[in-house]
């Protein structure tokens, strides 16, 4: 993450600058799906009330 935004680093070491990500689980209910958990650890978001909460977001280049 940049202060202009989100960089994506890709397996080949390209990067895409101001990129958007969507991360579509389609699985329910969300919050306790081991992926969310996952991706909370790394990018070191913490997680709301309660263990199975959604990750709290406090920039601008993340939503839900």
């Amino acid at each position: 993450m940049t202060d202009e935004g989100l960089l994506v680093r890709f397996e080949d070491d390209t990067t895409a600058a101001d990129a958007q990500v969507v991360l579509a689980t389609g699985l329910n209910p969300v919050p306790e799906h081991l992926l969310i958990g996952s991706v909370a650890e790394s990018l070191s978001l913490e997680r709301g009330e309660g263990a199975n909460s959604f990750p709290v977001l406090n920039d601008r280049t993340l939503a839900w």
